[in-house]
C-alpha cells in the first residue's frame, strides 16, 4: 500500500461515501447531501491522516507518523499466529483485541485505521474510550466525533452511517473507563451489536476488562514480542548504526528473566533509552519504571555529549519525581488518566502545597513534565499520561514511600478495591516485597484457609459444596445467549475484594472445565457462559448445586488441590520473607 496522505485519503473515501449516500437516498431530512461536499471530505480526510501522528515516550513532545517507527504487531487467533495488514483479514466479526501494558494496542488501533482508509471500503472511526465525558455515552460520543471529523450530524444520520456497514469503529482503551462505567458501556456496546448487525466494532483492552466476557465480540490477542520483533522495533528507533549494533550486543546477552520482559513494544523501548543513557541493564520491570524518570528528564546517550535540561521549576530530580508521585496518586484515587488544563492545574497545585514546594507556578510544573520531561503529553486543550503503566508505577512508587501507619492504611483500604489497583500490586510486590506480604498477602491466604479448610481435602470440599448457578436465557436477531450466574458463599461483602479474586482464580478451574464459554476469562458473577452440560438445566427454581458433579470429578478436585498446594508455597515464602527481613538480632552486639 502507498503512504497514505491527505490527497491520497481524500480520494480512497470517494466510495464508502457515495455507497452511504446512495444508501441514504430518498430519505428525507437528514442533510445527506453534505455527506458529498468537498470541503467536508478534505476535512474528514485530514482528520483520518491526524491519527497517524502520536507522541511517544521515545521522541518526546514531538509528534511523528506512526510509520516511521511501528513495527507490525502480530495477532494470535484460534492458535494461529497471524500478520496483520487490516482487519478483515483476520475477522469480520466485533472483537476484543487483548493485549498486556505496554503491547502496542494504542498503536495498533491507530494503524489499522490507517489502513482500513487504504482500502477504500469502509469509513474507520477511531475514538479513545477515556475521552468519554462524564455521563456520556459511546453513541453520544461517537456522535460528537464524526461531526468534529466530517461535518455536524443528526442521531438519525449517524444510525444511516451504521446500518449501512460503511464505517467501521476502532475503540481504544477499554480498560481506561472508569469502573464504575464498565457494565453500562459493555451494554451499550451489546446494544449497538445487536442492533446494527452490518457495523464492524473493535475494541482494543488489556485482559480482564470485561468486555472479553460479551457473547458479540470475540477475543483476539497481539502476539508478545520475539527476538525478530525486538531487532525489528530497534532498527526503527535508533537511527545510528553504531548505537544500534551495541543495542544488539547488548539484547542478546541478556538473561532468560530480561528476555521476558522485553516482550512489549513498550519494555523495548524503555530498554533502549535505559541503555544508550546509562549502559546498564534492568533486572526487572520495576528498575525500567525506576529509571526512567531520570532518563527523561536528564535525556542523553553515554555514546555521545550530554546534557542537563533546564527545567522552569528548578527542581531537582529527587524533588520533581516527589512531585510526580503526587500527581500520579490523586489523579488515580480519582480514575483520572487525562485531564483539561485546569484539573491538571488544580492537582498539579495540590502536589506542590503536599510537598512544600506552593510557591512554584503549577503552569511551570505542568510545562516541566509535558515540554521537558515529557511524562505527561498535551493533546490540544487536554493532557494524559505519556502511558498508564507510567501512572501505575509511580502510584506504586508513591505507596513504597508512605510511612508505616500510612502504609496499613493504603493496604487495608486495597483489600476492598484490588480491581481498581490490580496493576499497582503488581509492581508493589515487587519494590514494596515486605509490607506487600505482611499486610496483605499473607493475611488473605491465612483467612482462605481459615474459612475452607487448612489442608487440601478439607480446603477442596468446604470450597465447592456451596457452589450454585442459576441462568436465564434469550434469543437476539443472531443466536441465543444464555447468562450463567456463578453462586457462592464464598463472595459475600463480609469477604475482602482481593480474597475474592483469590477465589475467582480457583472459581476459573471449575467453570473452565464445565462450561463452554464465548470469552476466554472468567469474572465475577454476573457475566455469560454457554451451558456445556444439559445436567444442570432441569432445576425448577433455577437455582442448581453443581458440587455433586465436581467432588465425583476427579481431576477437577485434583486441578483445585494443586491450586491449593501453590497458595501453601506461597505463603511460606512470604512468612519466611517477612521473618528475615523483620530480624533485628543482628544489632545486639552493635
Amino acid at each position: 500500500m502507498v503512504d497514505l496522505t491527505a490527497t491520497t485519503a481524500l480520494r480512497l473515501l470517494q466510495n464508502p461515501i457515495n455507497d452511504i449516500y446512495s444508501f441514504a437516498k430518498g430519505k428525507t431530512g437528514l442533510g445527506i447531501e453534505k455527506l458529498k461536499t468537498q470541503t467536508n471530505i478534505k476535512k474528514l480526510s485530514k482528520s483520518i491522516i491526524n491519527i497517524q501522528n502520536v507522541k511517544t515516550i521515545y521522541k518526546g513532545d514531538s509528534a511523528i507518523n506512526l510509520k516511521t517507527f511501528y513495527y507490525p504487531s502480530r495477532i494470535l487467533k484460534n492458535g494461529t499466529v497471524i500478520d496483520v495488514s487490516h482487519i478483515k483479514q483476520i475477522t469480520e466479526r466485533n472483537s476484543v483485541v487483548q493485549g498486556t501494558a505496554g503491547q502496542g494496542k494504542s498503536i495498533f488501533m491507530r494503524y489499522m485505521t490507517s489502513q482500513e482508509t487504504q482500502i477504500g471500503e469502509r469509513i474507520p472511526v477511531f475514538f479513545e474510550l477515556r475521552r468519554l465525558k462524564e455521563n456520556e455515552g459511546i453513541r453520544s460520543a461517537l456522535i460528537r466525533t464524526i461531526s468534529t471529523w466530517y461535518f455536524d450530524i443528526s442521531e438519525d444520520l449517524f444510525n444511516i452511517f451504521c446500518e449501512s456497514g460503511k464505517i467501521v469503529l476502532f475503540l481504544d482503551g477499554f480498560d481506561e473507563i472508569p469502573l464504575k462505567r464498565v457494565q453500562e458501556i459493555i451494554c451499550e456496546l451489546d446494544e449497538f451489536s445487536e442492533k446494527y448487525g452490518e457495523l464492524q466494532i473493535i475494541v482494543s483492552s488489556r485482559p480482564e476488562s470485561g468486555i472479553e466476557a460479551s457473547n458479540y465480540f470475540d477475543v483476539l490477542r497481539l502476539e508478545p514480542y520475539g527476538l525478530d520483533e525486538q531487532k525489528g522495533l530497534i532498527t526503527k528507533l535508533v537511527e545510528d548504526k553504531d548505537s544500534r549494533e551495541q543495542i544488539f550486543e547488548a539484547l542478546c546477552v541478556t538473561n532468560e528473566d530480561i528476555q521476558e520482559l522485553l516482550r512489549t513494544p513498550l519494555m523495548v523501548t524503555l530498554f533502549i533509552m535505559t541503555y544508550r543513557a546509562k549502559q546498564i541493564i534492568p533486572e526487572t520491570m520495576s528498575e525500567f519504571y525506576e529509571q526512567i524518570f531520570s532518563v527523561l528528564m536528564f535525556r542523553h546517550d553515554k555514546t555521545k555529549p550530554g546534557f542537563s535540561r533546564e527545567l522552569e521549576t528548578n527542581l531537582n530530580e529527587k524533588q520533581m519525581q516527589e512531585i510526580f508521585e503526587w500527581i500520579c496518586f490523586l489523579s488515580k484515587k480519582e480514575d483520572e488518566i487525562s485531564f483539561s488544563y485546569n484539573r491538571i492545574s488544580e492537582i498539579a497545585k495540590q502536589s506542590l502545597a503536599r510537598t512544600g514546594h506552593e510557591k512554584i507556578s503549577p503552569e511551570k510544573l505542568i510545562n516541566d513534565f509535558s515540554k521537558s520531561i515529557c511524562l505527561l503529553l498535551k493533546d490540544g486543550h487536554e493532557y494524559s499520561f505519556i502511558h498508564k503503566s507510567i501512572q501505575e508505577f509511580f502510584v506504586s512508587s508513591f505507596v513504597k514511600n508512605l510511612n508505616e501507619d500510612q502504609s496499613i492504611k493504603f493496604y487495608t483500604k486495597i483489600k476492598l478495591d484490588y480491581q481498581r489497583f490490580r496493576s499497582e500490586l503488581k509492581f508493589l510486590k515487587d519494590i514494596d516485597t515486605y509490607r506487600f506480604f505482611s499486610n496483605l498477602e499473607i493475611p488473605t491466604i491465612e483467612l482462605l484457609f481459615e474459612t475452607f479448610g487448612q489442608d487440601a481435602n478439607t480446603f477442596c470440599d468446604n470450597f465447592i459444596k456451596n457452589l450454585y448457578t442459576d441462568f436465564k436465557e434469550y434469543n437476539t436477531n443472531k443466536f441465543k445467549i444464555i447468562h450463567l450466574h456463578v453462586h457462592t458463599e464464598l463472595t459475600k461483602p463480609l469477604l475482602n475484594d482481593y480474597l475474592k479474586q483469590k477465589i475467582i482464580d480457583i472459581l476459573c478451574i471449575v467453570l473452565d472445565n464445565i462450561f463452554i464459554k464465548e470469552g476466554d476469562d472468567v469474572g465475577i458473577s454476573g457475566f455469560s457462559y454457554s451451558m456445556s452440560d444439559e445436567k444442570f438445566s432441569n432445576s425448577e427454581n433455577g437455582l442448581r448445586p453443581i458440587s455433586t458433579y465436581i467432588l465425583s470429578n476427579k481431576k477437577l478436585k485434583k486441578e483445585i488441590n494443586s491450586h491449593y498446594q501453590e497458595l501453601s508455597e506461597v505463603l511460606i515464602k512470604a512468612k519466611s520473607y517477612v521473618s528475615l527481613k523483620s530480624d533485628i538480632a543482628f544489632l545486639d552486639d552493635f
